[in-house]
């Protein structure tokens, strides 16, 4: 009840305010130029979107990027949409054990070791794969969806194209390093530790052949429609839209990324995806979101960051480096 009546109130008062800014494009394509030249050798995609007007601009609007982490955006649409038919109850419970937990990031596997289960409703899980991009509530929700290529069926049935969603987190994650699926993958220590004994090359062969491979990636124009579609309330009822924008705002992770780059006054709903670094290499640092400005702005944006050298810190600053150019550009 607190969350419903919290994201319902998020709408509720717009009150009186000057008008919006506008973005000036000559002013901001430039700037996104140099941010993505500061980049390299990695390749930061970019797409902005004012939209009220429609004005936008991309870098790299068509190059395909690993979604990682954002994916679970779109698997929350898939979820509410489902919930919209009637054919998911957002209180059902779905009991979660040991051997369902799955590699990553997954803050609920402590919970679930210390109690050898766990009961958490399709909502729940829906807000821990959001919010907190937990991958073992992603993964229930994905096997209660029936399977990655359900929904991607459920996407592309709703006009979401482009998106390609094709391994859950249970196969993600050793795929990046190109490995099947293994228990082992929720000791990432011991992971690692069979990494360090590849022979030379193996790393970096593998880790190019996964940033070539189509699977599981989006293109930064697939994401602007898809962030369009949710703010303008295309894709699912009010009450899961006003929801779902809510948990994009209640999000907290990659507080370095598109939220840092924001002045105080505005507001950010988002969702970010990474992968590990190995030897200095990070395939993906990624954050999309829509940004809300105190006169009534929103601004849709994506900045998707692909084989980065730079440390977590750097990674970071560019893609906030984005968002801060988006809101300098904004004119009266």
């Amino acid at each position: 009840m607190r969350h419903t009546l919290a994201f319902l109130a998020l709408l509720a008062t717009p009150g009186l305010q000057a008008a919006p800014g506008v973005l000036d494009i000559g002013r901001l394509a430039p700037r996104l130029e140099t941010i993505a030249n500061q980049a390299r050798p990695a390749t930061l995609g970019i797409a902005v979107r004012e939209l009220d007007s429609g004005r936008q601009v991309m870098l790299y609007g068509g190059q395909r990027f690993p979604m990682q982490s954002v994916f679970k955006l779109a698997l929350a649409v898939a979820a509410l949409d489902r919930v919209d038919r009637g054919e998911l109850a957002l209180e059902e419970e779905i009991l979660i054990g040991v051997e369902d937990i799955s590699p990553g990031w997954s803050p609920l596997a402590a919970d679930i070791r210390a109690a050898g289960e766990l009961r958490l409703s399709v909502a729940e899980l829906i807000r821990q794969a959001q919010v907190v991009s937990d991958n073992t509530a992603t993964d229930m929700l994905v096997l209660r969806l029936g399977g990655m290529a359900a929904v991607q069926r459920i996407l592309e049935a709703k006009g979401i194209r482009g998106l390609r969603l094709d391994r859950n987190e249970r196969e993600l994650v050793p795929g990046v390093l190109g490995l099947d699926p293994d228990p082992a993958w929720t000791d990432y220590a011991r992971v690692r530790a069979e990494v360090a004994a590849w022979p030379e090359g193996r790393l970096h062969a593998t880790l190019d052949a996964h940033l070539a491979d189509p699977r599981d990636t989006a293109t930064p124009a697939d994401l602007l429609e898809l962030l369009t579609a949710i703010e303008r309330g295309e894709l699912l009822s009010p009450s899961s839209t006003a929801r779902l924008r809510y948990w994009m705002r209640e999000t907290r992770t990659g507080p370095g990324r598109l939220r840092a780059g924001l002045p105080v006054g505005w507001a950010l709903g988002h969702k970010t995806g990474s992968s590990a670094t190995f030897d200095g290499r990070t395939p993906t640092s990624n954050d999309v979101g829509i940004a809300y400005g105190p006169r009534g702005e929103r601004i849709a944006i994506v900045a998707l960051l692909r084989d980065s050298t730079a440390d977590a810190e750097g990674r970071d600053a560019l893609i906030a480096a984005v968002a801060e150019a988006v809101v300098d550009s904004l004119v009266p």
